[in-house]
């Protein structure tokens, strides 16, 4: 889009017809929100007691994704979201990342910025090519991805170098697009690769050498330099909220991860007024890549500060401060409404007829909606709404006592068969899987508008939905051909017709697998705990196809079977206990559209389903890395800071 790069839009077969893209939205912008432990069926959109106008709107003019899976906690989800690929395939498949773990989501994975760029068109403008030397390349080749130019290469070119071994991104590509016949190079974990519209990727890709594995990062950056010349068409890329992808080492922080600027925690909760977890203050201002020692800054100064304000306020000045000449992702994932319970007074007020901890729960979310508003407000102010896609979504279900503790939400299908969801965070029922989400955006068709989109979609599937909404068919193929070059290939699948098409297709997902956690491996003599209260080997495993979804073992890892509800509609407080007792080698089988609260166990009756679903299951289980479950914990408190160790 705009004066500075283009693609060809192409037809995607789905569901046996040729759908054209033709009147598709394509977005110049992207915001990602992600809204901690959101239950289905907390929006007033959905008949909750609580107020979120502002989210409300945006759902109610978007797209509601009804079918829309996570993970049952914090970690796992953010994951799937950030890389596409189930948490099977990097060993974090056994819950969250505790504070001190020495672990973190792989290095060798790519994440949402590092996507957009590698999906990203050639810029061919002669003019800002000849204005920006090497700009083409520039699109792809951030500071985080600026390995030396000797790092790598395609076989049957040399390596960079000598006095060409640089690394600063944009000399390194303009340098390689000099020396080979192709236009563009770009570097992305420490190769290059060939970039441009006449140099396919699927031409070359079995020529990339260098492995999975990338090389061990750049040393990070003592202090932030002045920024660089800002090369038009280029992305912006920043993160703002709760990280929890891991911190042990800098290297897993977000600014080493293709994120330009960071100000957040690392960990997955603190308080939302002295930002301590466990003694040690975790809020940081990571101000450029690679962002590490020294670089990074604790923010002392907003200790006393409720979290859901400083998100807001740091979205909006990333948002004032962005140059018109880019596009911006922006990743806000707010704390709220993760325990502990804690509110400014005055959001709590409109709620007095609400017991607790629903008044609190309520005043947490009401503040999270006017937040939105702040943001949505400062894009109109700006002039980049017109352009931007944004994406809501919870990272699981809502907490019950039997993990997260009763925080005040709860999960409810608000649609016929009305009722609760059964289970909640941290189980492998739908109360801990079936996640809020919508997609509201100005791009929209007007008949796409109002939309519920009853197609599977998986977390896994944000990535490349994304990705074709701002870069098209093309760029999900592109982006596609490089990671099975890596060998880390996708497993999300792009919605964006399904979605925003103004005669939608089917939606391309058949099945998704929503759980394959073993707990502990046979070999391991104890479990670390994190949050399911389990004993080794009481894993549980679960896939949904079609309308059918299959659960082996207990969903729920020993407590938290049933149906919790903390008001309206139901018609008691509490648990409604499960009928039966569950253990690591019960199978059972539900229809959740027919019953999305899972009451009625169809295995007996069907048992070829059964059989067919749970070998599928099976199947995934047999191509998972081994899961971290226990590793040594190291020492995060450096003089009262949370600081990375490694």
């Amino acid at each position: 889009p705009g004066s500075v790069g283009m693609w060809v839009v192409v037809s995607l077969l789905v569901s046996m017809a040729k759908h054209s893209t033709a009147d598709t939205p394509s977005a110049k912008h992207v915001v990602l929100l992600i809204v901690d432990d959101l239950g289905f069926g907390d929006l007033g959109i959905t008949g909750s007691a609580v107020k979120t106008p502002v989210l409300d709107n945006l759902a109610a003019n978007g797209v509601r994704l009804l079918s829309y899976y996570v993970q049952r906690a914090c970690s796992p989800t953010r994951a799937a979201i950030q890389t596409g690929r189930y948490n099977i395939r990097y060993r974090m498949q056994s819950g969250v990342l505790e504070t001190g773990q020495r672990f973190g989501l792989a290095l060798d994975e790519t994440v949402l910025p590092q996507a957009l760029r590698m999906a990203a068109p050639a810029l061919t403008n002669p003019e800002v090519v000849k204005a920006h030397p090497g700009a083409a390349a520039q699109v792809n080749c951030t500071a985080m991805e600026g390995w030396n130019c000797g790092g790598g290469g395609i076989k049957g070119y040399a390596p960079v170098t000598g006095a060409n071994a640089t690394s600063d991104p944009a000399a390194c590509c303009a340098h390689c697009a000099a020396v080979t016949q192709c236009r563009v190079w770009t570097i992305f974990s420490g190769q290059c690769y060939l970039k441009t519209a006449n140099c396919k990727f699927s031409r070359v890709a079995s020529a990339i050498s260098g492995g999975s594995t990338p090389p061990p990062p750049p040393p990070y950056q003592d202090k932030c330099p002045p920024p660089p010349p800002v090369v038009p068409g280029s992305w912006a890329t920043h993160a703002v909220g709760k990280w929890h992808l891991g911190f042990w080492q800098w290297a897993y922080t977000p600014t080493f991860r293709g994120y330009d600027s960071y100000l957040g925690y690392y960990t997955g909760g603190e308080d939302y007024y002295t930002h301590s977890t466990q003694g040690a203050f975790d809020m940081r201002e990571d101000g450029c890549p690679m962002c590490g020692k020294n670089c990074s800054q604790p923010r002392f100064d907003l200790q006393g500060e409720y979290s859901t304000f400083i998100f807001t306020q740091q979205a909006e000045a990333v948002i004032a401060a962005h140059n018109d000449t880019q596009r911006l992702f922006l990743y806000l994932a707010y704390q709220a409404v993760h325990c502990p319970s804690e509110v400014p007074e005055s959001y709590k007020t409109p709620y007095a007829n609400l017991p607790e901890p629903r008044q609190t729960f309520a005043g947490m979310l009401s503040c999270l909606d006017e937040g939105v508003g702040n943001v949505t407000a400062a894009l109109k102010q700006r002039g980049l709404w017109e352009d931007t896609l944004l994406i809501v979504s919870a990272d699981n279900g809502a907490p019950t006592p039997a993990c997260g503790g009763a925080q005040g939400g709860q999960n409810v299908w608000p649609f016929e068969p009305i009722g609760p969801l059964r289970g909640g965070k941290c189980s492998a029922w739908e109360g801990g899987l079936r996640g809020t989400a919508f997609i509201s955006s100005p791009l929209l068709p007007p008949s796409a508008r109002g939309r519920h989109v009853d197609a599977l979609m998986h977390a896994v599937d944000i990535m490349p939905t994304i990705v074709e909404a701002v870069h098209g068919v093309d760029g999900v193929e592109q982006l596609g051909d490089l990671l099975r070059a890596q060998g880390k290939p996708l497993d999300g699948m792009s919605l964006w017709q399904t979605i925003a098409s103004s005669d939608p297709p089917e939606g391309p997902r058949t099945e998704a697998l929503l759980e394959a956690d073993p707990h502990a491996l046979p070999w391991q003599k104890q479990y670390c705990g994190d949050q399911h209260g389990a004993s080794p080997g009481t894993g549980y495993y679960a896939l949904r196809r079609g309308n059918m979804k299959v659960i082996l073992g207990d969903p729920a890892g020993g407590s938290g079977d049933g149906w919790y509800c903390t008001g309206a509609p139901c018609n008691y407080t509490g648990w409604m206990p499960s009928p039966s007792t569950l253990n690591a080698t019960s199978v059972q089988l539900f229809d959740v559209v027919a019953d999305p609260g899972e009451h009625n166990d169809l295995s007996t009756a069907q048992p070829e389903i059964t059989k067919t679903l749970l070998a599928a299951l099976l199947a995934y289980n047999a191509t998972a890395e081994p899961s971290y479950v226990c590793g040594p914990s190291g020492s995060f408190d450096v003089n009262g800071v949370l600081t990375p160790f490694g």
